[in-house]
């Protein structure tokens, strides 16, 4: 009983906090696209996050039932020096931040072909591993592709509060703030219009959005209730 009592709180919690920075083409909730929308969800993620993309694509799949998913996992890349570069005698350094290689970028693109929505969620922040606030390599060559393609992306943050900055322009950005269970399913339910959307920006994006920043939506859909075609 303790245990379901303090989870209430934290998945009340969860959902407060999710915040739509921008919805410039009012994508958002989903609840007005048929359930055989084409609906893509692109996750990246470190290795070592087992459980990244797990509860959000669960939960998107109650709505979408044929949701297409793809893990893309960014590496560390070394790069040649001078001398290594030349046949000489040089070195490799390894990037400082990890990468998504071209080939992960390209597949990336070809899932999403055709897709009426693409998600694309990053559980990247900042760590020993990731040693700034910018977004991983190669991405944003993904949203850009996704972008000449004449996909409608939806950007979402499980880690980074600063992902979009320095970012192509994706019509629609949401915080989530967290990767953990509780906030993937929270997210989700939030884009579906199972819960509403009430949290604002506690900080200030550059060239993104100022602090307080935040859109509203009400819930459309009864969490109970079951999903129509």
């Amino acid at each position: 009983m303790a245990d379901s009592a303090n989870l209430a709180p934290a998945r009340l919690a969860a959902e407060r906090a999710i915040t739509l920075v921008r919805d410039t083409l009012g994508l958002v909730p989903f609840n007005r696209l048929p359930r055989s929308s084409r609906v893509v969800s692109l996750t990246i993620a470190p290795r070592a996050e087992l459980s990244a993309g797990t509860a959000f694509n669960g939960e998107l799949q109650r709505m979408f039932p044929e949701l297409r998913t793809q893990i893309l996992t960014p590496d560390i890349v070394f790069d040649a020096t001078a001398g290594a570069a030349s046949g000489g005698t040089g070195t490799y350094v390894a990037s400082p931040t990890p990468r998504l290689l071209p080939a992960i970028v390209d597949n990336a693109l070809h899932a999403a072909e055709g897709a009426d929505i693409v998600i694309v969620s990053s559980y990247f922040g900042a760590s020993s591993s990731t040693a700034t606030m910018t977004a991983t390599g190669g991405l944003p060559e993904l949203i850009e592709g996704l972008s000449k393609a004449g996909r409608k992306v939806v950007l979402v943050s499980f880690a980074n509060p600063y992902l979009a900055w320095g970012l192509p322009f994706t019509p629609v950005f949401v915080e989530a703030w967290s990767a953990s269970p509780l906030s993937q399913r929270a997210a989700a339910r939030a884009l579906m219009g199972l819960a509403p959307i009430t949290g604002q920006l506690p900080i200030t994006i550059p060239s993104v959005a100022p602090y307080g920043a935040g859109l509203r939506r009400d819930a459309q859909l009864n969490a109970s209730a079951p999903l129509t075609p």
